[in-house]
């Protein structure tokens, strides 16, 4: 049977799959991991962690247009996963903790550790706390709070699971479905 001049059972093999990754698959390319992570938000629990990282440092530079984000890259990186520089020069240090389970709770010990490399650091005056655990601890809130309040830095923010899945999202190249209805009129 043709269609067109083309055989129906050519049209069955139009398709294929060029390249599978494993969800913890250290190459799999980031564009692939995000738009993978936007269809199943579980494969974050995964992902390798040093591809966590760029994921996030990915994430950030979209998120935050007019600032830079750059990486350390060292396996012993004495708590320091990034560094967010604003316009203005402003510099953040960013950790992430990539957390295995959904239900995880982020506790007060990893945030002391950051604050204790970014006192040292010179014109750093912000931390960005990322990790993959559901929530952080009251201790580790209230311990954000004061660290802000005793002007040891500027900025502590403190970026959970859903609040960087969300940052994700508004980073998608998608129209929302209002503008796409729109369009097609």
């Amino acid at each position: 049977m043709s269609v067109d001049g083309i055989r129906a059972m050519d049209l069955e093999y139009s398709s294929g799959i060029l390249k599978t990754y494993e969800d913890s698959d250290i190459d799999i390319p980031l564009e692939v991991l995000r738009k993978y992570i936007n269809k199943d938000t579980s494969v974050i629990y995964n992902i390798d962690a040093h591809k966590m990282e760029e994921l996030v440092r990915s994430v950030f530079s979209d998120f935050y247009p007019s600032c830079k984000v750059k990486a350390f890259g060292k396996t012993r990186d004495g708590e320091k996963d990034g560094l967010l520089i604003d316009n203005s020069g402003k510099q953040s240090l960013i950790q992430i903790k990539r957390r295995t389970k959904a239900n995880a709770t982020e506790g007060v010990e990893a945030l002391r550790a950051l604050i204790g490399t970014t006192v040292i650091e010179d014109n750093v005056r912000g931390c960005i706390f990322v990790s993959t655990a559901d929530h952080f601890s009251k201790p580790a809130k209230d311990y954000a709070s004061n660290v802000i309040n005793k002007n040891i830095v500027d900025t502590f923010d403190l970026i959970d699971c859903k609040e960087f899945l969300r940052m994700a999202d508004l980073v998608r190249d998608k129209l929302p479905d209002v503008w796409t209805k729109l369009l097609k009129l």
